[in-house]
């Protein structure tokens, strides 16, 4: 269909309409369990501050995240919700560990770079693995984020029905 990603990046580029029209029909389809456009593999390093900790400054990857993500990879919410407002924080269990957060019991919030704003973390995930698989767990950050489910930016990632595949 397309040669190259660039190629697809294009076309959903210069065919709004088109986009949304595969937006409908993913939506629509009756062997699509869920999709998403975003890849929660790829990731950037920023600097998480927690105000609670005496050494507070840590290295985490960061990422964008929707709930069809977590539907569409697997993710398992193990305390809070995977909903909430835009710019809402989930961390995994990893991250949790690293910055002291015990559980969600009392509001905790973190703040993005010296200076920055505080984010109410709603949320912490399962950890799972990014890396080679005999490596620990990364402490990852989540923004909630409702864009990866109103436009398709690079890649599509569907979750198929079991025993849909081919028809999808």
């Amino acid at each position: 269909l397309f040669r190259d990603m660039d190629e697809l990046n294009q076309w959903f580029a210069s065919n709004k309409a088109k986009q949304e029209r595969v937006i409908q029909e993913l939506n629509a389809s009756p062997h699509i369990e869920s999709w998403c456009n975003t890849d929660i593999f790829n990731t950037q390093l920023i600097e998480v501050f927690n105000e609670d900790m005496e050494d507070s400054f840590h290295r985490m990857y960061f990422h964008l995240l929707n709930p069809d993500n977590m539907k569409v990879y697997g993710l398992e919410l193990v305390e809070g919700v995977s909903t909430g407002s835009e710019m809402d924080v989930i961390i995994n269990e990893s991250a949790a560990r690293r910055l002291g957060i015990v559980d969600l019991q009392k509001p905790v919030y973190l703040k993005i770079d010296k200076g920055g704003d505080n984010y109410p973390v709603v949320g912490i995930l399962r950890d799972y693995r990014i890396e080679h698989l005999g490596k620990e767990a990364q402490p990852m950050v989540y923004f909630l984020s409702e864009s990866g489910r109103t436009q398709i930016n690079t890649s599509l990632f569907i979750r198929c029905k079991p025993g849909k595949k081919k028809e999808v």
